[in-house]
Order: C-alpha cells, then structure tokens, then sequence
C-alpha cells in the first residue's frame, strides 16, 4: 500500500488514490496493532512492560 501511495500522480486522480490508500493503511494498521498491543499486555511481566513499549515504539 505505501508503494502505491507513494506511485500515484500529482494530479487530482492521483490526490484521490493517495488518500484511499492513506485511507486504508490506517485501517489495517489498526487491525494489527489493537490485538498485539492486547497481547503484549498480557503476556509481557509488568516490570517490563515498560522497557518493551519503548522498544517498539523505536521500531
């Protein structure tokens, strides 16, 4: 989806692609993101936690 983002042209076609596929890339983004922070809280010790939030917050 990036790609595509990034391909699309400067005219007002082109505005319209990047913004669905800006559109969509937070959708799914989402759609990983809210379970495996789910996951993570549950899983990692809560001293930890911590240090393994800001480690991929770096990513």
């Amino acid at each position: 989806m990036t790609v595509l983002s990034g391909a699309t042209s400067g005219s007002l076609i082109g505005f319209w692609l990047f913004a669905l596929f800006s559109f969509l890339m937070g959708g799914f983004g989402n759609q990983f993101s809210i379970p495996f922070t789910a996951y993570v809280q549950e899983e990692i010790a809560a001293e930890k936690l911590g240090r393994f939030s800001v480690f991929m917050e770096a990513l």
